[in-house]
């Protein structure tokens, strides 16, 4: 994270010498989840006091105890940095404030946003805002719903209160950094809200900030996580074509991303996380009947816990293993975080734990996932002790490093995520451990690459 030491560096030489007007007393920042939190520390570190609202109470005893309610590269030290000056507080309930920054979670419903949370935020802050208030959108919404849903509910607040739209553009594991120096879009009601809501995020955002009218903003987030969706969609039909053909699709992909115009995704278990299983449900959702290039990404991507688990089944038959117990190394969605929002990993443990015995280790998930009672998630060591099918899910830099020696009773490894080197791979079936990689047949032709 040294991007974003230097940039707090330079943010306190920008305000030591700035001469232009403050951009108000306070932000209030509602929804204090792994978007709303880095954004609210960036701003109070810029020199905005800001003051955060979340509704979880257990939250927010966290937060009163010192303690962060997630895990992020940078963001302890910069949360404690904040609380040394003062400019950040934090309730259960909004006051009054010129800026309201909303940051909610919009889960799918009906192929569509659901909206409850970020009009219950809109509505929470009907009897507080003053005049000519802004209220600025991070959630991720559908195309039609800021203008026909948040724009007339934000009216109702006061006519003379102003809406802007500016979907956030972070990555789980390098969100301080990306928050600063990516790009942002900013949609607005008008051209003054458009301005104003800039003028905000040149607090802290380095990169460049567009601006443009709220249902191209809207379009654009969806955009963009659509494409990564039918891209990882393409890879993963691809690794599923090379099984069957006999080929390697990781050393096809990479070969194929030597040429300037094409960029192929890695193929995976499946695809989670708060955008890519989500989004483009949003985008597709406003027009049904011309989105099944857009629809038939999502169902193959969602079919790939299943394809992996019917890879399981058949190893195990193919080795016929009775009682078998298998290690599912990884339940987060993605390497290196804790974040399991719509994990693959989940599905996939759900999927096996009807047929056989699961247990879980993920070195960056310390407590069962409340809404998976089933899932037992276990110490690295008791995989060593029972497993005899490990699957890896997730190319977290632990599972790369294990020592494959330490596991007594294993039989096979499935890797999901092309984590296993080469090296180990020869090791382990030297020692007569089936080793099976989405991607790659059985046996694959041995040919040279040269790059």
């Amino acid at each position: 994270m040294r991007q974003v030491a230097k940039h707090h560096i330079d943010v306190k030489k920008k305000n030591a010498n700035m001469s232009a007007p403050q951009v108000g007393p306070e932000v209030t920042v509602l929804g204090l989840g792994y978007i709303g939190l880095p954004t609210a520390l960036l701003l109070a570190d810029a020199g905005v006091r800001v003051r955060g609202v979340d509704v979880d109470r257990s939250k927010l005893r966290r937060l009163k105890a010192g303690r962060l309610p997630f895990a992020e590269p940078g963001l302890d030290k910069l949360w404690r940095r904040v609380q040394q000056t003062g400019a950040f507080s934090f309730a259960d309930r909004p006051s009054p404030s010129p800026y309201y920054l909303i940051a909610v979670p919009t889960p799918r419903r009906h192929h569509r946003a659901d909206l409850q949370m970020v009009m219950a935020a809109v509505g929470s802050i009907k009897a507080q805002a003053p005049p000519r208030a802004m209220v600025i959108i991070e959630s991720t919404v559908g195309v039609l719903d800021p203008v026909e849903k948040i724009l007339p509910a934000v009216k109702s607040i006061r006519p003379d209160a102003r809406l802007a739209y500016c979907p956030e553009r972070a990555l789980p594991g390098n969100t301080l950094s990306e928050m600063v120096y990516n790009d942002r879009v900013i949609g607005a009601d008008d051209e003054a809200a458009g301005r104003q809501a800039a003028q905000l995020y040149r607090r802290f955002v380095k990169g460049k900030i567009s601006r443009t009218d709220l249902t191209t903003a809207a379009a654009v987030k969806l955009l963009e996580n659509t494409y990564r969706s039918v891209n990882i969609a393409l890879a993963n039909q691809l690794a599923q074509i090379a099984e069957h053909a006999g080929f390697d699709a990781w050393q096809a992909i990479e070969l194929a991303n030597k040429h300037p115009r094409v960029n192929v995704h890695r193929p995976g278990p499946g695809v989670g996380g708060h955008c890519l299983p989500i989004d483009p449900w949003f985008l597709a959702g406003a027009d049904l009947d011309h989105s099944s290039l857009i629809r038939l990404a999502l169902e193959i991507n969602a079919a790939m816990p299943r394809y992996v688990a019917g890879r399981v089944g058949a190893l195990a038959a193919q080795l016929r293993l009775s009682s078998l117990t298998i290690g599912l190394l990884g339940l987060s969605y993605k390497a290196d975080v804790d974040d399991i929002r719509e994990s693959p990993g989940l599905e996939l443990a759900a999927l096996l734990d009807k047929r056989v015995t699961v247990l879980a280790h993920d070195p960056h998930v310390t407590s069962r996932p409340p809404d998976h009672p089933n899932i037992r998630l276990v110490p690295l060591s008791q995989l060593h002790r029972q497993a005899q099918l490990v699957v890896i899910a997730v190319d977290h830099q632990e599972f790369s490093k294990l020592d494959w020696g330490k596991f007594r009773r294993l039989k096979a490894v499935i890797d999901t995520r092309q984590t296993l080197s080469p090296t180990t791979v020869e090791e382990l079936r030297a020692r007569q451990v089936v080793v099976s990689q989405l991607g790659v047949p059985q046996a694959p032709k041995k040919v040279p690459i040269r790059l």
